[in-house]
């Protein structure tokens, strides 16, 4: 026999009972390069670009461009200075958000997959603007749509304008979205910050003379005591941005660094006075964001008592070629995130992209983060064209309301690449070919490619191409899923909730689902693998790196082990490496001890029908197509495992169809167990199914050592467990299984003594019949051939779910192994 001894197995029961002594205890749908540019000439000449990326190119050059015109409507030709894509109602399809900000703000959302059909999102007439608090009232900066579909906008507000000039404060606007009206969003928009920036009275430069009703971002920063002024003594520097140094408005993605959460909506700001520090990104948390879309909060800026001040995360002396004083100074004038790592890449007037993250610093004192920016480094140089007739700073091209340099980025098939929308500085409208605009693409490796383009300044910018775009996601609640009853939020997973727990559940328990599909698993041991991706040599995946547009802080810091692989593609199971996440958001429902998650899982639904059949018709298993599920990360109740970050591997039925589980969670769909990459679980081990039961033993043992469970049914438990490794291990297979049956039977009927403990394991009962029905599955069925161990009864708490009849253990075994219990 090979694996873990006899003695072994005793060691891990003497290891466990002094444990216990101690006490411890939608579909989505793959879809291209998507990119739209746009030009911002207010006559019939105005276009919104489809531009064509060539991808074939990688690794040695990132892809060329082609610009086509889409073909809206010549009565719509507005001139849009700012684009967003935004998930349609069809799985697969984008639509497209513009912008136009002379004269009224005005916002469309031209229908996808060919733009040539709108419907007004704002003021599609004056009548809709009369009242100046309703919404933007001025120029639309910038735009952009988080992960649920909510739209933010980033505008000016001359009718608050309190100062001589034309200053007027910045606002900041949300519409949540809402499928059933005809552009699909709220009529009319949240206030969400009625100052961002300005007024700025008197276009003064120097901050001692300006208004200080602005907003002083030095009282909120991070790392301000970098930042004291030389002249200044003890006291901060005031940083005092006005209205024209908003620049632009980002989300933060999955995977960004602390103190950014994702979800953070981002603010950028150049400056107007070179000689103080002033802030460059001011974020907005996502959950005080949520706070005032749902009314529990007043607006940021409210003067009745709103939430407190955004944080000021980077600041012009955090990179010293913004802090350089004189006439040729750099301005950020638009920011992305590059998609493999979630920094950030900031691109400034003289075409240069800066990228940095943020770093653990102790030193600061005045602010709690414990953060600080990070070492930056140059990402591009020499982007912008300039013309030398206009000193830098002061050119033309570089008022807000032209927001002629756009950055933006994208993920595809795991390559990550970066497009930069760039004006020849100076030139106005119009000017054609002697003065042309650019767009530039960059994969962060090769040199840049660009396209040159004499229609018009380019102004907007639109980049969507992650691996996989959200749909199939749903909603419901714990009542509506309670046994007997079953539910189906997404569409590939039908689910009932068992257990003597279930009687617990209402309507008020509510449960979110969001669906992740994943093409192409780009590891190199999940043949062919991705070359370009950074994950391409790496044995475990990071969700959050396939699946970046999962919201509420996405998949978290999950990975999938190297003995899991995507397992679909266009023919369905077997066909390709693509697998399917389901992010379960239900903290309600997972914090109730004594509740079984009973999952039918179908990862058809999120890929094309057709390839191999996953079950035979009498129920044998006939491929290797599994399921998994984690803990969600990022809840405040659902605890950990012993496998760490690592999602498990949970099937309990013919080909990875059924799984149980002890919350909504995260669920893995349509992965193959491919023992031969289990590297970390059986080391030097052959790669069997065996020895990989045998490691499951492990974990399911150390986790009843830690479980919240009464000592004497704790003690009881691990030594039905231990004996049933015990039997393995001497290659009593049936015996193995024989009393595995024993302990599931034992948590039923001792329910009461398995209890939760919120943010440790809030269900031990759950999580304990989970493993073992796993176990007994890759034992019973994957090891000895047998029909699917799962019958009709699994809704019905009283009878074992792993039994195949329902008048004793599955097979027969000679060697006395029932306690005085009968267990």
């Amino acid at each position: 026999m090979v694996g873990y001894s006899p003695k072994t197995w005793l060691w891990v029961l003497q290891l466990a009972c002094v444990l216990v002594a101690l006490g411890l205890g939608a579909a989505a749908h793959a879809q291209s390069l998507q990119i739209a540019a746009s030009n911002w000439r207010s006559d019939d000449s105005s276009l919104i670009y489809s531009v064509t990326a060539n991808t074939s190119t990688e690794p040695s050059a990132p892809p060329s461009l082609i610009l086509a015109p889409l073909g809206i409507p010549r009565s719509l030709a507005l001139g849009y200075n700012s684009l967003a894509y935004v998930p349609s109602g069809t799985p697969g399809v984008l639509d497209l958000i513009a912008s136009a900000s002379d004269g009224l703000p005005t916002i469309f959302r031209f229908f996808g997959p060919n733009y040539t059909t709108a419907q007004s999102v704002w003021c599609p007439s004056s009548s809709a603007c009369t009242s100046l608090t309703t919404g933007p009232s001025g120029g639309i900066i910038a735009m952009a749509v988080d992960a649920s579909g909510t739209l933010y906008v980033l505008s000016t507000d001359p009718g608050k304008n309190t100062c001589s000039l034309s200053s007027a404060p910045t606002e900041i606007w949300a519409f949540r979205q809402v499928p059933s009206s005809a552009s699909g969003f709220a009529a009319t928009p949240i206030l969400i910050d009625a100052a961002v920036a300005g007024p700025s009275c008197n276009g003064q430069r120097d901050y001692s003379q300006r208004d200080y009703s602005q907003r002083d971002y030095s009282q909120n920063n991070i790392d301000s005591l970098s930042f004291i002024a030389l002249n200044e003594g003890d006291e901060l520097t005031p940083m005092l941005p006005p209205d024209y140094t908003a620049r632009d408005l980002v989300i933060a993605p999955a995977g960004v660094g602390a103190p950014v959460t994702a979800g953070d909506v981002l603010v950028l700001f150049g400056w107007d006075n070179v000689y103080t520090q002033t802030p460059v990104i001011a974020d907005y948390n996502h959950s005080t964001v949520q706070n005032v879309l749902n009314g529990s909060a007043l607006p940021y800026g409210s003067s009745s008592g709103g939430v407190p001040a955004p944080v000021t995360v980077a600041n012009s002396f955090d990179i010293s070629p913004l802090a350089i004083g004189g006439d040729f100074y750099e301005v950020p004038v638009s920011m992305a995130f590059w998609p493999s790592n979630s920094s950030v890449l900031l691109l400034t007037n003289m075409g240069n992209i800066y990228n940095f993250t943020w770093a653990p610093n102790t030193n600061i004192t005045n602010y709690p983060s414990g953060y600080a920016v990070g070492v930056y480094q140059q990402f591009a140089s020499g982007l912008t064209p300039s013309n030398p007739d206009v000193v830098g700073g002061y050119g033309y091209c570089h008022q807000p309301s032209t927001q002629n340099e756009v950055l933006r980025t994208a993920n595809q098939a795991g390559q990550s690449y970066a497009f930069v929308a760039a004006n020849t500085c100076g030139t106005g409208r119009g000017y054609g070919a002697a003065y042309p605009s650019y767009i530039w693409s960059m994969d962060g490796i090769n040199p840049p490619v660009r396209y040159m383009e004499t229609e018009g300044d380019l102004a907007g910018l639109a980049v969507s191409a992650a691996i996989s775009t959200i749909a199939h996601n749903g909603s419901g609640t714990g009542a509506g899923c309670a046994a007997p009853m079953t539910c189906n939020i997404t569409g590939g997973d039908t689910q009932s909730l068992a257990g003597p727990g279930a009687s617990q559940l209402t309507a008020a328990d509510t449960i979110t689902e969001n669906v992740c599909t994943v093409t192409t698993d780009p590891r190199q041991i999940c043949p062919p693998g991705i070359p370009s991706n950074p994950y391409y040599n790496s044995r475990e995946l990071p969700v959050a790196a396939v699946c970046p547009n999962l919201p509420s802080g996405g998949a978290g810091s999950s990975v999938i082990p190297d003995y899991l692989c995507g397992g679909y593609g266009p023919g369905g199971a077997g066909s390709g490496t693509g697998f399917a996440v389901i992010q379960g958001i239900a903290n309600g429902v997972n914090k109730i001890p004594g509740l079984l998650n009973l999952n039918d899982t179908n990862p058809d639904a999120f890929f094309p029908p057709g390839g191999t059949s996953e079950c035979s018709p009498t129920g044998i298993f006939v491929d290797n197509i599994s399921a998994g599920w984690g803990p969600w990360s990022l809840s405040p109740v659902e605890g950990t495992i012993p496998e760490g970050n690592r999602l498990i591997e949970l099937s309990d039925g013919c080909g990875g169809d059924k799984e149980t589980t002890s919350g909504m969670s995260l669920t893995l769909l349509g992965v193959t167990l491919d023992l031969a990459n289990a590297t970390q679980e059986l080391g030097a081990l052959p790669k069997t199914l065996a020895n990989f039961a045998e490691f499951k033993y492990i974990n399911l043992d150390v986790e009843l050592a830690e479980d919240p469970i009464d000592l004497p049914n704790k003690v009881r438990i691990v030594e039905i467990i231990t004996q049933s490794a015990l039997f393995l291990a001497a290659r009593k297979i049936g015996c193995a299984e024989d009393t595995l049956y024993e302990a599931d039977r034992y948590v039923i009927n001792n329910a009461s003594h398995f209890h939760g403990t919120p943010a440790r394991d809030p269900n031990s009962y759950g999580r304990t019949r989970a493993r073992i029905l796993n176990l007994f599955y890759t034992l019973f069925t994957r090891e000895d051939g047998n029909v699917n161990p799962i019958t009709g009864n699994n809704v019905n708490v009283n009878i074992p779910l792993l039994a195949p009849s329902l008048t004793g253990p599955p097979a027969s075994c000679s060697v006395p192994y029932l306690g005085r219990d009968g267990y």
